[in-house]
């Protein structure tokens, strides 16, 4: 073997035990960070006569609960009931609801999720729409009929 053949062999352990010391790349530290999707969302009901005044109160704190459950720490969740100009639009016609209508403050989430229930003589329909920050977009309505008032928080839940 001549001298290439030679340093070749004395260069191929040097340059596996430099790579293995150099640990990993500074750019790729940033790749795999994770930091929770902080989403706030935001609970309308329309009051019915059944219904508890603190229905929203309520059905904003058991998504928020049950999202740890189910989504645990990919997702900070902030749920509360709409201040009542958003309410009104939120229950009006949620598929209308417009950049201009959003809380203050919506630019520091990454997600904004808005909830509509609403009373249908036996029945109640919940409906939600999101709002991704990044984007500047929202998606589209989507609509859950319920049967079972016991079961408000699944179908909101399901709805989401």
């Amino acid at each position: 073997m001549g001298k290439i053949g030679g340093r070749l062999r004395t260069a191929w352990p040097m340059a596996v035990v430099w790579l293995l010391g150099a640990g990993p790349l500074e750019g790729a530290q940033t790749i795999w960070e994770v930091s929770p999707y902080r989403v706030h969302l935001l609970v309308a009901v329309e009051p019915a006569p059944a219904w508890p005044d603190d229905l929203a109160d309520r059905l904003a704190r058991h998504l928020a609960d049950q999202s740890q459950t189910y989504i645990g720490v990919l997702w900070e969740v902030e749920a509360e009931k709409a201040p009542s100009a958003l309410a009104r639009t939120i229950l009006a016609d949620l598929d209308r609801l417009q950049e201009g209508d959003l809380p203050p403050g919506w630019q520091e989430k990454d997600k904004l999720l808005f909830l509509a229930v609403r009373a249908a003589g036996e029945t109640y329909r919940v409906q939600a729409r999101e709002w991704d920050v990044r984007l500047r977009v929202f998606g589209p309505v989507v609509s859950e009929v319920g049967m079972q008032p016991a079961k408000l928080g699944q179908t909101a839940l399901h709805t989401l």
